[in-house]
């Protein structure tokens, strides 16, 4: 029993139930519930791992109300790695009483199978074109509406080489920029090989994250080793990603994989495009005046977990035209979290109010973010709550500096 929590009994030990967290945890400050935030989740593994606490629906579904975002960890005193507790309990309760249903089909089929993936993309668009989306119930309905207007062709229908160089980098395309934000694909791909650089990038597979964070160890490692063998013949410095979420889990994957030498060599390389671009490529804009005031969120994995921060706001401030204006809690989750506003609609949307009067104080008429999970939420935030916005990635501002430019 519980042996997948045992190896964090140090770390459960180590919680003062100082309340710190409760001042950061944004589902608390919306719930006000002990077991939502950090310190109550810890010490109801404290009595699991006790005796005195069984796996229960309800512990599950406290398990389940954590964003993953990590404020509590980044601001915990004593350094409990809350958010690896509550997956370790959370895959616990897949090893001993399974997955959902619904889980079972979109993490062990849907997400692990890229031609899966792009045929149900592709078959909701039709869907939508033929306006049958309208006859869902409204729950699901309300769930659809989050997606945006889903793109012609997908970032591999358009994909198209770089030319040769002596200096290489790997990308690795995830779901979301494949799938639903295409452009972000191609404007990474302008932007490096302006900056002379021959991108090299292989159909992967999904990260692993969704799967990890839900508890699905087995297909997490199994998506891990299968990226892994993906670009371990590449004769690259680095890999890039354009998702602070992706970039993340790859860079867990030594860890997911045991320390696996091919594994550990592959985590090293990974980096996020904007932290490259400023730190190793060069940054180098166009003179194209973009005329934007824009503002920045920090999402949580590519802020918490990969420690990109100062260098996509380098991009941003560096861009002709662009007046730039921090927002207020800028580094605050906006309630996505990957599904988590699919699985909690109303607590996210409350948590997505917060964030969209932060960015609305700004003035700003695009917001940059660096994760297409936030974008999607973001976006969905301010057709929701007016806030006349545009939501781009940093890259993407950086692409239409350049004279010719189509990624606008």
């Amino acid at each position: 029993m519980n042996e997948l929590i045992n190896s964090y009994q140090d770390g459960v030990e180590r919680c003062l139930r100082c309340g710190i967290c409760l001042s950061v945890c944004p589902i608390y400050s919306e719930e006000r519930h002990e077991g939502t935030v950090a310190r109550g989740k810890v010490h109801l593994i404290r009595k699991l791992l006790e005796g005195k606490l069984q796996l229960t629906p309800r512990l599950r579904q406290y398990m389940d109300l954590c964003l993953g975002c990590q404020a509590c960890v980044e601001n915990c005193p004593s350094q409990v790695p809350t958010d690896k507790i509550v997956c370790a309990a959370r895959a616990q309760f897949v090893k001993e009483k399974g997955l959902p249903l619904v889980y079972y089909l979109a993490l062990r089929w849907g997400l692990k199978n890229p031609a899966l993936m792009s045929a149900l993309f592709t078959s909701l668009g039709l869907a939508r074109n033929m306006a049958l989306t309208k006859l869902l119930p409204q729950t699901l309905k309300d769930k659809e509406e989050i997606l945006p207007p889903l793109p012609a062709q997908t970032f591999w229908q358009q994909y198209k080489k770089t030319k040769p160089s002596r200096r290489k980098v790997a990308y690795f395309v995830g779901c979301l920029t494949n799938l639903v934000y295409p452009q972000v694909g191609l404007a990474t791909l302008h932007v490096l090989e302006a900056a002379g650089y021959e991108v090299i990038a292989p159909q992967a597979f999904c990260c692993g994250l969704p799967h990890y964070s839900s508890g699905d160890l087995e297909t997490a490692r199994e998506l891990a080793g299968k990226n892994v063998a993906l670009f371990d013949a590449l004769d690259v410095d680095a890999i890039l990603t354009d998702c602070g979420s992706c970039g993340s889990a790859l860079q867990e994957y030594v860890r997911w994989l045991d320390n696996d030498p091919r594994a550990r060599k592959f985590s090293e390389k990974i980096r996020d495009v904007s932290e490259f671009i400023v730190n190793t490529a060069g940054l180098k804009p166009g003179m194209r005046s973009l005329g934007r005031t824009v503002t920045y969120h920090d999402s949580c994995h590519l802020n918490r977990s990969m420690g990109v921060v100062k260098e996509p706001r380098a991009i941003l401030r560096a861009l002709p035209g662009v007046q730039y204006e921090e927002a207020i809690e800028a580094n605050r989750c906006c309630g996505g979290a990957g599904t988590f506003n699919l699985r909690h609609g109303d607590l996210s949307m409350k948590i997505l109010g917060r964030k969209m009067e932060n960015i609305k104080a700004t003035g700003a008429d695009t917001i940059a973010v660096g994760c297409p999970s936030c974008r999607m939420q973001l976006s969905y935030g301010a057709k929701k709550n007016n806030v006349p916005v545009d939501v781009l990635h940093p890259v993407e501002l950086l692409a239409m500096t350049f004279s010719g430019s189509d990624h606008e």
